[in-house]
């Protein structure tokens, strides 16, 4: 195998359940690896959590995620360590981790994955939400979804503005009409069908007067408040 330092930046990437397993986090970061110069060569995914709903296990891959860190940063201390993090219990294993990252000099970039962080962040008491603050503070660089999100981490937790940075999530391009009728264009949507994956501002959008002018047909799938 060529050397990985050749083949693009070192990265370890911290997420729950590892790639695919781990729900739209996971699914992300499997696209990102794939994108990346040198992929697995350069890019290493690590699993916070395990399984969901088994604490005992989370508990372990917390420990091996802590351990895999230390490694590396005496093996490859040129290597950036990439902490996905959500709201709920993510938090709580996100904040051992990064304070990890700042103990032993670990660079770091906190990536926030949540619909409405301002609203965990309220239901969590005074004392964890300083600790979630200086974890944000901490950080070399954070990466949040929307404008909404930069609000919350520079407002409210008190990030430098000049070091958080808004990258929506996207999917590969599937190529030059790949799978498409370019008679009767398909907008397909696959996932919870409610206001925490922005379906409310689709149909909006899809009712436009704009819309109303040019051919094309949505599909709609998916479970929750429908």
């Amino acid at each position: 195998m060529s050397n990985p330092a050749a083949c693009g930046q070192l990265v370890s990437h911290y997420c729950p359940g590892g790639r695919e397993a781990g729900g739209g986090i996971g699914r992300l970061v499997g696209y990102v690896v794939d994108a990346a110069p040198g992929g697995l060569a350069s890019q290493r995914i690590v699993d916070t959590r395990g399984p969901r709903w088994h604490p005992p296990s989370s508990t372990m891959r917390l420990v091996f995620a802590l351990g895999a860190m230390a490694r590396d940063r005496l093996r490859e201390p040129e290597r950036i360590h990439h902490i996905h993090i959500a709201g709920r219990g993510s938090t709580l294993r996100k904040l051992a981790l990064a304070g990890a990252a700042r103990l032993i000099g670990c660079r770091h970039v906190l990536h926030l994955h949540d619909y409405d962080y301002a609203a965990d962040l309220a239901a969590r008491p005074p004392w964890l939400k300083r600790q979630v603050g200086t974890m944000f503070r901490g950080a070399d660089h954070v990466i949040v979804l929307g404008a909404r999100d930069r609000q919350t981490v520079c407002g409210c937790l008190g990030a430098d503005p000049a070091r958080v940075s808004v990258l929506h999530n996207c999917v590969p391009d599937p190529g030059p009409a790949a799978g498409r009728d370019l008679e009767m264009p398909t907008i397909l949507f696959l996932g919870q069908l409610g206001p925490r994956k922005g379906v409310p501002e689709l149909l909006t959008a899809l009712s436009s007067d704009r819309m109303r002018l040019l051919r094309w047909r949505a599909v709609l799938a998916g479970d929750g408040p429908v």
